[in-house]
């Protein structure tokens, strides 16, 4: 859930429920905060679990890793 925003970001709010991965190399998601740029996190739809809005992002980021390596 965002909890602050920065002055550049327009698409959040405070309260929004998203989900994302984070950079690479960089580790933190079992803290129960985290700061990250809002260009890697995208609104959580409302009738998506957090299990799955995990499940989606790690897929997505798998389908960018594989195209790369192709």
């Amino acid at each position: 859930m965002v909890s602050a925003v920065g002055s550049g970001v327009q698409d959040l709010k405070i309260g929004d429920e998203v989900f994302g991965v984070l950079e690479a190399g960089r580790d933190g998601t079992y803290c129960e905060k985290i700061a990250i740029g809002a260009s890697i996190v995208a609104k959580k739809p409302a009738g998506m679990s957090h299990v799955d809005a995990a499940a989606l992002a790690l897929i997505g980021l798998t389908r960018c890793v594989r195209s790369r390596t192709r």
